[in-house]
């Protein structure tokens, strides 16, 4: 959404080309990949991405103190080009001590992994449901 409406204001070329032409096209792999190729209106949106995600790792840090947050879902699969930001802005707004004490990753498994969790939930809970 962010894209559609900066579109409306600057020339993203790149972006634009790889939703051919149409703004309603746009989703997270287009957005990385014009990112990465300097599209100006895609860069911006990664930045904003990365800061907000920053800002929420790092509340849960400050709240949670985690030994380890794992970080998986079709957005992560962009890489360096968001994990790098988002680790700095973590950094910005994380309690320094706190965040001393926690790993952030990348998931290693694949981009369906949260519809399969959310499967295994399912029969456990119809499972648990039914026995008792």
């Amino acid at each position: 959404e962010q894209a559609r409406e900066l579109l409306k204001k600057a020339h993203a070329p790149i972006l634009f080309g790889l939703a051919g032409g149409n703004p309603d096209q746009i989703d997270a792999p287009m957005i990385f990949a014009a990112a990465a190729q300097g599209d100006p209106v895609a860069r911006t949106v990664v930045a904003r991405g990365a800061q907000a995600l920053g800002a929420g790792i790092a509340t849960l840090i400050n709240v949670c103190n985690p030994e380890v947050i794992v970080l998986g879902g079709g957005v992560m699969e962009a890489g360096e080009i968001l994990m790098e930001p988002t680790l700095q802005w973590t950094g910005v707004y994380a309690f320094k001590s706190a965040l001393a004490q926690t790993r952030i990753v990348r998931s290693s498994l694949s981009r369906p992994s949260s519809i399969l969790g959310a499967a295994a939930l399912f029969m456990y809970e119809q499972g648990r449901t039914t026995t008792g």
